[in-house]
Parts: structure tokens; C-alpha cells; sequence
């Protein structure tokens, strides 16, 4: 026999169970890792997305990157406002009209022609945002939305200041932009 005080003796019943019974405890605590991690790391994500100044600077991202889709789903289900609206021209100018009003497209002068021309020549850029939470209860709550707003109109850049409160609305365990349309539901 070797006398090596490192090596296994596999001929004894006892070593070989706290052998394995070593190497179970050292996958247990292993698997006990991950779901701590996995949990903690879903926590953290719940809690990023929950926030209703996220919400806000989500909305104005997927606006910078033209996602209509992800914009509308941060939109409060009972108004009514799906990505198909937001990707269908006709649905995005009653959209439009509907929140203006009539008597601001009398002010200006506008007709449904002039301003689906209109909407088809602009792009967007919001710059140097700020989300600040002004209001919050368990329902309700308020967000500040300042920066940049670069407007481009037929190929021409308008830099314009963005000052912009957003009412939003807990629905389900969710926050959602509110826009106080008339309900759908």
C-alpha cells in the first residue's frame, strides 16, 4: 500500500459514502447558486421594468428606434391603441386628428390631406432625455419626460426643446402610458 495521506482508499465502505455523499452536497450547493442567481438576476429585471420612469424612457426609445410596436404596447390596453394602429397610416392619422381636435386643426388651418403628407415626410429623434417621477400612488402616477426633440421635416432639422408630463396607469402588475382617450372596452 501506498502511504499517501491524498489518495482515496475506495476499499472502505465509509470513505467512498462521504466521498459521494461530498460530491451530492457539492452539487446541491451548486444548483442552490444558480437558482439564487437566476432569482436574483429575474428580480432585478422585475424591478428595472416596473418603474414608471422606465416605462417612459422605454416608449421614447422604441420611439427612436421607429418600433411602433413596442411604443404601443406601453400604451394603456383600454384605450385602444394597438401596433396595428401605429403601423397603419390611415389608423395613425385618426389617431393624430383625434388627439389634436378639431378646433386645433381649424386654428392651423389643416385638413386630413395636408397633414397625412405631412406626417409620411417627418422623422424623429429625441436627444438627451430626462425621466423624473413627479406623482406615484399604487394606481396613478406622473413622469417628466425633458430633452431634445429633433424634428426633421422634407430633409430639414428642427431642434426643438421636449417638455412633456406623462399620466400613467397600473393595470394588472403593469404600468402603462395613459393618453386619457376614450376607453375601447
Amino acid at each position: 500500500m501506498i502511504d499517501d495521506p491524498y489518495a482515496d482508499d475506495f476499499s472502505d465502505p465509509f470513505a467512498r459514502r462521504s466521498l459521494s455523499a461530498s460530491k451530492v452536497g457539492l452539487g446541491l450547493l451548486g444548483v442552490a447558486l444558480i437558482v439564487a442567481l437566476a432569482a436574483g438576476g429575474y428580480a432585478l429585471t422585475r424591478r428595472v421594468l416596473v418603474s414608471p420612469a422606465d416605462v417612459v424612457q422605454s416608449f421614447y426609445t422604441h420611439l427612436n428606434d421607429r418600433d411602433l410596436a413596442g411604443a404601443a404596447a406601453l400604451i394603456d390596453p383600454a384605450e385602444g391603441i394597438s401596433a396595428g394602429t401605429l403601423e397603419s397610416m390611415p389608423a395613425m392619422l385618426d389617431l393624430v386628428l383625434e388627439l389634436l381636435g378639431d378646433e386645433m386643426l381649424a386654428e392651423f388651418d389643416m385638413d386630413a390631406d395636408f397633414l397625412t403628407s405631412l406626417i409620411e415626410g417627418v422623422g424623429w429623434q429625441f436627444l438627451d432625455m430626462e425621466y423624473t417621477l413627479v406623482t406615484a400612488d399604487s394606481d396613478r402616477a406622473t413622469v417628466h419626460a425633458s430633452g431634445q426633440l429633433i424634428l426633421t421635416v422634407l430633409g430639414v432639422d428642427f431642434p426643438l426643446p421636449w417638455n412633456l408630463t406623462h399620466e400613467l396607469i397600473r393595470r394588472e402588475r403593469r404600468w402603462y402610458l395613459s393618453f386619457g382617450l376614450p376607453s375601447s372596452q
